[in-house]
């Protein structure tokens, strides 16, 4: 009779390929690295865009695509770009999206790449998130390519996770779920917290700035009060008894308060400004706890419909919420402006037609008569009106806030509206006039600034070139790109400025934006595709022939930003007494990359994010061209008055 041989049942315990205390098969082995590393790979291609997206929240350096008003900043800036716990914390989404990446990296490595059933759920559970934005995302039309970088390679990972469950060879899990989950955790948590003490950094910092700005707004204002105005009968004047017709009133179409008050407050803002909408609960409060302010709004929505000045239009409805607040204002005067101003506040200035047409009926108006004039010109022009008003007081970002007459700098301080306003009334100033406040125009306001801001001590760059006086009154250095455009229109004022004097030093260091030669920018980020060969050209030109030929090539370079090549290059190096070979030879050499890194770091030793970045005599100049129009020369004008 046949023996009859034993089958391990489906519950036996005999050893199978790939089990623990066995030898797998050496194909198997190899798989099984491959998957490892694979998973790897992936959970390494999200946590990159995930660190740059985070670098971007800290230090407001701007990714390629990712600019104010691009897709990307709408997804991170928005509702569900971070976490709130209450009003006081906000933890962007960012940062949770690279803490979970770096611990699932941690949890996939520590499980052998095969993951007990405890840990694909934990993955599954981040998978889900990532379904949940990228969903998000297409609803909103709103495709950030950073997000998706972080989101798609996370989803690939998932999959595999969940393929090798089915593996036909698959071993049971490597470990038990304790070390991975408690690697997860562990690793979780480090990066969470090396997060928020790097964030309470930079918020501290920015508090720092904004307090030390908030208090010279305040001491300006101050000094204002104690100037006589117009409305004092005891100041000399000047002017006929008409004067007021001579001066354009500062103040709004529908304005809260008295027309003369002590303390009078004007706000450019719009209805979907974040900021805005923060600085708008302290309005909300002065105007409850004070009799002696008088409160305007003009308008100053980022959308393209009714501001001309911005290039595209991230607040989808800001036009129209602006609109509708000045169609309140006409039917109903200053009670029917305020009343709908803190609706559309309420509500972030988002609505539909039909949500409109409801709170219009709460309010008791005629629906049809409020949607005639919101859609007429006349409303169209009078927010375009507060747009060319802004642009003409050197506006470039909301909220601007002026208090008598005098920017409040530093408005993101804690309570910065209610602060000033408590500091100026402390002082009893009488009451004004708007005829009294006299903002500053855009020219003033620029060299106001650079006035205002403390020299730092620079940091000598042996390797930059410079050109002009050894003991200078004036020492101007700037950071730059040679194909970055408005670094050539700086250089061209700032070299003429030079040339035309002689107590005046010149020195460009080289920042190009393009990652293969400066390792501070994101990955991929070639915005200028020539930058590294036009950095190399200009240092080798100055190893080669020293400073006169470097500042020949410099200034070819400055003109043929937008023809830099090889074949360019070559063609033109005669005319710069150079050999071609010669200077393609030195523009390769170690020495010349080695000089060009250093430009990079002392770049990064002066806080350099991006070009031209200038320093006169010390004092950076942080805005000196606004829509087109150039302010440099008048900036340089008062650094020579002060001296």
């Amino acid at each position: 009779m046949p023996r009859k041989r034993n089958r391990p049942t489906r519950n036996s315990t005999a050893p199978t390929a790939g089990a623990p205390g066995t030898t797998p098969h050496p194909v198997t082995q190899l798989t099984h690295r491959l998957l490892l590393l694979a998973g790897l790979v992936l959970l390494i291609a999200a946590i990159v865009p995930s660190y740059y997206l985070v670098r971007q929240q800290l230090h407001g350096y701007e990714l390629p695509g990712c600019g104010p008003d691009s897709p990307c900043a709408k997804v991170t800036g928005g509702f569900w770009g971070s976490v709130r716990f209450g009003s006081a914390l906000a933890w962007p989404v960012s940062f949770l999206g690279l803490a979970y990446f770096c611990a699932a990296a941690g949890a996939w490595l520590t499980s052998g790449g095969f993951p007990a059933a405890l840990v694909r759920w934990v993955f599954r559970c981040g998978g889900f998130v990532s379904l949940f934005f990228i969903g998000l995302m297409l609803w909103s039309a709103e495709l950030c390519a950073w997000c998706l970088s972080a989101h798609v390679p996370n989803l690939l990972f998932v999959a595999l996770v969940e393929g090798m469950v089915y593996w036909p060879r698959r071993p049971p899990a490597l470990r038990r779920a304790a070390v991975p989950l408690g690697t997860f955790a562990l690793l979780g948590v480090l990066v969470s917290l090396a997060l928020g003490i790097a964030q309470a950094q930079v918020r501290a910092a920015a508090e720092r700035t904004a307090e030390a700005s908030h208090a010279e707004s305040v001491a300006a204002m101050v000094d204002r009060t104690r100037q006589p105005t117009q409305a004092d009968p005891a100041a000399p004047s000047t002017q006929p008894t008409t004067a007021p017709t001579a001066r354009t009133a500062f103040t709004g179409r529908f304005r809260w308060g008295p027309e003369n008050a002590p303390i009078r407050i004007v706000l450019f803002t719009g209805y979907q400004c974040n900021g805005c909408a923060w600085l708008e609960n302290q309005v909300l409060q002065l105007k409850r706890t004070r009799s002696d302010i008088s409160l305007s709004i003009k308008h100053f929505p980022l959308n393209r419909a009714c501001n001309e000045f911005v290039t595209t239009s991230p607040q989808t409805n800001g036009c129209w919420a602006a609109r509708a607040a000045e169609t309140a204002g006409l039917l109903r005067g200053v009670e029917g402006f305020w009343q709908m101003h803190e609706w559309l506040f309420a509500r972030q200035g988002g609505f539909t037609d039909r949500e409109l047409n409801t709170q219009l009926q709460q309010f008791g108006y005629d629906i049809a008569e409020f949607n005639r004039v919101m859609q007429s010109n006349l409303t169209l022009e009078r927010v375009r009106a507060d747009t060319v008003e802004a642009i003409g007081l050197g506006l470039h970002q909301t909220p601007m806030v002026f208090i008598n007459g005098v920017e409040l700098k530093g408005w993101n301080a804690p309570n910065s509206l209610i602060r000033a306003v408590e500091a100026l009334a402390a002082t009893e100033p009488p009451p004004g006039s708007p005829f009294d406040d006299q903002p500053l125009a855009a020219r003033d306001k620029f060299v106001s600034d650079w006035l205002e801001t403390r020299p730092r001590v620079m940091i000598p760059l042996p390797q930059a070139p410079a050109y002009g006086a050894t003991a200078p009154r004036f020492h101007i250095i700037v950071f730059g790109d040679f194909q970055e455009r408005w670094t050539v229109v700086a250089d061209q004022v700032l070299r003429a400025f030079t040339d035309a004097r002689d107590d005046v030093r010149y020195e460009f260091r080289l920042y190009p934006f393009n990652v293969d030669c400066n390792p501070h920018l994101p990955a991929g980020d070639r915005r200028h595709p020539e930058a590294c060969r036009a950095g190399r050209a200009a240092l080798a030109a100055l190893r080669l022939g020293g400073p006169e030929t470097y500042w020949r090539v410099h200034a070819w370079l400055s003109a043929n930003r937008e023809a830099v090549s090889e074949a360019t290059l070559r063609a033109a190096a005669p005319q710069f007494g150079l050999d071609a070979d010669a200077f393609f030879a030195a523009m390769n050499s170690t020495e010349t990359e080695s000089e060009l890194a250093a430009h990079v770091a002392n770049a990064k030793q002066h806080n350099v994010t991006g070009v031209p970045w200038i320093f006169i005599n010390g004092r950076r100049v942080t805005t000196w061209q606004h829509q087109e129009i150039i302010y440099l020369q008048d900036i340089l004008a008062a650094a020579v008055a002060e001296e």
